[in-house]
């Protein structure tokens, strides 16, 4: 970016040589200083030597160095000195999004003091040639674009400080609600706009093969191999997802090869791009076999004798009301 800078300011005063606003000569001297500084900038960059310096990014060093260049060209021109005034604002606004105010008031002062030192020289070596009153005006504009500068730069640092801020709250909110997901859930998943499981990844050892070996990549829930839904109807769910709404505890029923049957439940959230666009569904999965098992125990234990097998007196109670009934 300073570099193309660099490039357009050197243009634009070439443009003013060649409209005879600026001498070709001191033209010429402006473009060959501020094309040499460009590319030892580069140099120190691409060679990793700014790593040294206290400031790696070298802002000041590169802002000081335009304003020492520009105060050459302030110097020389007559007419076109306005737009080496304007040069000075443009040289310091790159230390408006990456410097303190402190180091910012440096840089404000250095531009200040750079044009305050031509209009001196003007008034003491070219006096015949300098209408001082107009040259003390654009000292005077150039101090209160400078004053702005500074009070806009305070703003993004102000504003810099609260984004760090919340992007350090936001880190830790993370951090902790995958330290809490990670005891609640064995995997999360991510499903694209068709419901197609598009990821899949274990956040606990030890899980069941149900999550651990299976593949459902690119498979809607309802396409998955010996997959059935434990309980409720695949419409009813699929009708929840045509309207985008989030599901909780939807329990999916694996039998393997030795009948031996495995629950998973699966919990979800619809999200949405920047433009409301629906990119599909993210979520958790939990391994559930013990839990329906031992649901499945204790029904059993409510309904049956435990020592002939035979139904109870719960059961038949039941079963004859529902017949009543």
């Amino acid at each position: 970016m300073a570099c193309l800078t660099s490039v357009l300011t050197v243009i634009v005063v070439l443009t003013a040589a060649g409209t005879g606003y600026l001498g070709f000569v001191p033209a010429m001297v402006y473009a060959v200083v501020v094309c040499s500084l460009a590319v030892l900038f580069y140099v120190l960059v691409r060679t990793g030597f700014n790593r040294r310096f206290a400031d790696p990014s070298m802002t000041m060093a590169q802002t000081m160095a335009a304003g020492v260049a520009i105060s050459y060209g302030a110097y020389f021109a007559n007419e076109s000195r306005p737009l080496f005034v304007a040069l000075y604002a443009v040289a310091m606004s790159f230390g408006l999004f990456s410097l303190n105010v402190r180091r910012l008031m440096l840089i404000g002062a250095f531009q200040v003091a750079s044009f305050a030192t031509v209009v001196a020289l003007l008034a003491w070596l070219r006096p015949e040639e300098t209408r001082l009153a107009r040259e003390v005006l654009r000292l005077l504009a150039l101090t209160m674009c400078v004053v702005w500068l500074v009070f806009m730069g305070q703003y993004v640092a102000r504003l810099r400080r609260t984004i760090s801020r919340t992007d350090r709250e936001l880190e830790a909110s993370e951090v902790r609600y995958r330290a809490l997901s990670d005891l609640s859930a064995d995997a999360y998943w991510e499903q694209d706009a068709l419901h197609r499981f598009t990821r899949l990844r274990l956040t606990q050892t030890g899980v069941s093969s149900l999550l651990a070996e299976l593949d459902w990549t690119g498979l809607e829930p309802w396409m998955l191999p010996d997959m059935e839904l434990a309980d409720g109807d695949w419409n009813d769910h699929r009708s929840a997802l045509a309207e985008r709404l989030p599901f909780r505890d939807l329990v999916l029923k694996h039998v393997g090869e030795n009948d031996e049957a495995s629950y998973v439940s699966l919990s979800g959230y619809p999200v949405f791009g920047k433009r409301g666009d629906f990119r599909g569904y993210r979520g958790i999965a939990r391994d559930i076999t013990e839990r329906r098992r031992i649901e499945e125990r204790l029904s059993y234990l409510a309904q049956f004798d435990t020592l002939t097998g035979l139904p109870n007196r719960h059961l038949l109670h039941d079963r004859l009301t529902q017949h009543l009934l």
